[in-house]
Formats: structure tokens, C-alpha cells, sequence
């Protein structure tokens, strides 16, 4: 399976270029988050920064156009992901660990201690079970599961085919004392796990898919990329890579790892994604 993520793009502008993402030789599109922000602007990563588990927000959509989308891409067999954050809420302006006024009351009787992680690489217990920056929320609370199966489930019934969850190492494994990944196991996620060793790559990949520059024992349960909106707008990893850089990395992934699933992300204001060699790619014919 190809995967594009089209971050930032509001559903409704999707959809006209849903039959020019099939013939590109995508079979799967992964929008930005749908929940709550904490206002009205446009910064990316104020869609990371969640107020609720509601459908819909200023910069993305409405439930109702996410609805239209899935129907587009259904017909045009394409599967719709939707980035799922669960872990934090929104911050406030000032305290980065104290949430945002507009947060949902609901969320705030789950909230955990506000204490920031230290050494999330080589401490399992700060990486589980400490903030990241933002207010944590602790996902092992049973009213709170509750709630994200309730969230999951209006999603899926929508039309949603699937989700990507946000800092999947973040969250505790089972023999870590958690049960939150035994939720996740029940509906099709792939997650966020980056600079993990194989040990840990290998435990999540029994609950969903990773994405990760990583490599688990069993390549199936891979989604492979060399770049992810985190890589190019918050880290720059990656502004260096030209686009012929890009397409090569690409045709690597897709041509060698033909076991696993590939992700790409389509950069603010590119056209990349719609060149011919892309499709080339995509279909197996290119030799860059």
C-alpha cells in the first residue's frame, strides 16, 4: 500500500484531486487530524495540539466534508487515514504543561502529574509516562479508553479505513503495566515510532503496523518512509533533499521494500507528487 499524506489540506480540496491521486498510483491518503484546535489559526502544528475528541476543526473540515471525502475515495478505491492524537491536549500560551482554556472539560478529569519526561530514549518509564511538552493525558484511565473507542468507532463508521496514531512509543506496553494497545489492536492503526531499537519496534508491530525509518523482524508490518512532515518542518532533516533526491529515496523504498507499506508526504505547496515520474514509480517502471 502507497500512502500520501497531504498535511494541512482541507478535506474539501482534496476531494477534486482524489482520481489524479489514483492515477498517480497512490492506493491511500492520510489527512491531518480532525479533532479540536485551540483557535482558529493555521500554524501546522496546532492541529497536534488537540482540544477534544470531536470531528472537525477550522483548518481541516467539517464531519460532513470528511464523510464526502470517504465516498470520493471509495469510488475511486482509495482508503482515507486519519492522524488520531490521544496522548496530550492543546497548552496553554504560557505553561506549556497546563492546558489550553478551550480543552474539553471532559478530558480535563483525565489529565496526568505535569511533570516533563527526561531521557525518553533510555527510560521506558519517563517515555510512558511523562508529558512530552504538552499536557498529558493518562490513556490508561477506563472512562478515557471509553472515550477514544467512542471517538474511533464515529470515525469508522463515517468511512474511515484507518488511522495513524501520533507517538506510538510513547505509550506504554503491556508488560509495561498497560492496556491501551489491546484498544488500538481492535481497529487499523499504524503508529509514529521513531529512533526506536528493533526489541521495540517488534513489540509494537504486534498491535498495529509501524512507521518508522526503522526496520522490524517482520517487514509486513512496516510503513516505510524517508520523510515525514516532523523530518521537514520541525526537525529539517531533510530540506536538504532535491526533488530528485526525493523521487529516488522513494523508488528505493517502493521498489525494494515490495513486503511493506510506503508513506509519502507531500511537502507544503509541491508538485511533486503529480509528476509523471512519480507515477512511473509507483506502477514499477522507473529506473532513477
Amino acid at each position: 500500500m502507497k500512502i500520501i499524506h497531504l498535511l494541512q489540506w482541507p478535506m474539501k480540496d482534496i476531494i477534486p484531486f482524489i482520481p489524479k491521486i489514483k492515477e498517480q498510483g497512490f492506493d491511500a491518503i492520510q489527512i491531518s487530524p480532525v479533532q479540536g484546535t485551540k483557535d482558529a489559526g493555521l500554524e501546522w502544528w496546532k492541529l497536534y495540539q488537540p482540544t477534544n475528541l470531536d470531528i472537525g476543526n477550522y483548518q481541516i473540515g467539517t464531519k460532513k466534508d470528511l464523510k464526502n471525502l470517504c465516498a470520493k475515495a471509495h469510488k475511486h478505491d482509495l482508503k482515507i487515514f486519519v492522524d488520531v492524537i490521544l496522548r496530550h491536549v492543546a497548552s496553554d500560551e504560557w505553561e506549556c504543561l497546563k492546558p489550553h482554556r478551550n480543552v474539553d472539560k471532559v478530558l480535563l478529569n483525565f489529565l496526568a502529574e505535569p511533570i516533563n519526561a527526561v531521557n525518553v530514549d533510555g527510560d521506558r518509564f519517563q517515555c510512558t509516562r511523562r508529558c512530552t511538552g504538552l499536557p498529558m493525558l493518562d490513556y490508561d484511565e477506563p472512562m478515557l479508553r471509553a472515550l477514544y473507542r467512542n471517538f474511533l468507532d464515529e470515525l469508522t463508521s463515517i468511512g474511515v479505513d484507518g488511522f495513524r496514531l501520533d507517538q506510538l512509543k510513547h505509550y506504554a506496553l503491556p508488560q509495561e503495566g498497560s492496556a491501551i494497545l489491546d484498544l488500538f489492536k481492535d481497529y487499523n492503526f499504524y503508529g509514529e515510532a521513531i529512533n526506536c531499537p528493533r526489541w521495540l519496534l517488534d513489540e509494537y508491530s504486534k498491535y498495529m503496523k509501524v512507521l518508522t525509518d526503522g526496520r522490524p523482524s517482520d517487514m509486513s508490518r512496516l510503513v516505510a518512509k524517508f520523510e515525514t512532515h516532523d523530518d521537514y518542518l520541525e526537525f529539517g532533516w531533510t530540506r536538504h533533499m532535491s526533488d530528485s533526491m526525493r523521487l529516488k529515496e522513494w523508488d528505493c523504498l517502493v521498489n525494494n521494500l515490495i513486503y511493506s507499506d510506503h508513506l509519502y508526504y507531500a511537502r507544503p505547496f509541491e508538485t511533486l507528487w503529480m509528476s509523471h515520474e512519480m507515477k512511473e514509480i509507483n506502477k514499477g517502471r522507473c529506473n532513477l
